[in-house]
């Protein structure tokens, strides 16, 4: 076992709520009100990241095991590039949803959404 396989504990994360790191995923389209909470938890999260002493150690854990959220300061598609630039197999699957489609956590592969054709 290698010392990224458990999660960090005790971070300044803890006791926040869950979506300032794991923002629900909905397709489609959101309100301007849901979109600017989303940015500013995603900021609170990032600067939480900051300013803790297990930064790396989250980081690593989440590059290896965890596809969803903000880990080490990171987001979710961050973190999937990195991973693949780094050559970091994840441990479980992950389908992130992006504009205009979605992409393989693991593997940073790319699927865009096809435009509907109208009825003619």
């Amino acid at each position: 076992m290698d010392k990224y396989d458990l999660a960090p504990v005790g971070g300044p994360c803890c006791g926040h709520p869950t979506e300032i790191w794991f923002p629900p995923s909905r397709r489609g389209h959101i309100s301007a009100e849901e979109r600017k909470q989303r940015v500013a938890n995603e900021q609170f999260a990032k600067d939480t990241c900051l300013s803790c002493d297990q930064r790396m150690h989250c980081l690593e854990y989440s590059l290896r095991h965890e596809p969803f959220g903000t880990w080490g300061g990171y987001t979710e598609i961050e973190r999937a590039h990195m991973r693949v630039n780094r050559g970091i197999n994840l441990t479980r699957e992950g389908k992130l949803t992006i504009p205009g489609g979605s992409m393989n956590a693991a593997t940073g592969t790319v699927t865009l959404k096809r435009p509907q054709r109208s009825a003619e």
